[in-house]
């Protein structure tokens, strides 16, 4: 998808935005990410995420810090109220942060927050 900003004569500046559909992790597909990011060089990483733990995302440049990990959010007051975020090095998701990371490249989480999806109070 590519466009210009309103007010700028056409051609004064290009974005660009490249989306990457993965449903799930795989080796394959973490692989191809890897390589079309390192093609596209980007101004900035979104994955698919809880924007409730966007503080914890430079964790996972800690040299300490090796996969298989996970991401869990839940309710103080009730921990049966959980959700966890596996990654592993053939996760999509965690080679396109390290990507990020790694380069001081902005890297944000995008996705309904947490705290919304466990407040709820369903049937």
């Amino acid at each position: 998808m590519e466009g210009f900003l309103p007010g700028l004569p056409r051609g004064t500046l290009t974005l660009s935005t490249h989306i990457f559909g993965i449903r799930h992790h795989g080796p394959g597909c973490a692989r191809s990410l890897r390589s079309a990011l390192e093609a596209l060089e980007p101004d900035i990483v979104l994955v698919e995420g809880p924007p409730d733990a966007q503080d914890v995302l430079p964790l996972l440049t800690h040299e300490e810090m090796k996969p298989p990990v996970a991401l869990l959010i839940y309710v103080p007051d009730d921990p049966r109220k959980a959700i966890y975020y596996p990654f592993t090095h053939f996760s999509p998701e965690w080679q396109a942060l390290r990507y990020a990371l790694q380069r001081k490249i902005p890297a944000r989480f995008m996705d309904l927050p947490q705290a919304i999806q466990l407040a709820y109070e369903g049937e």
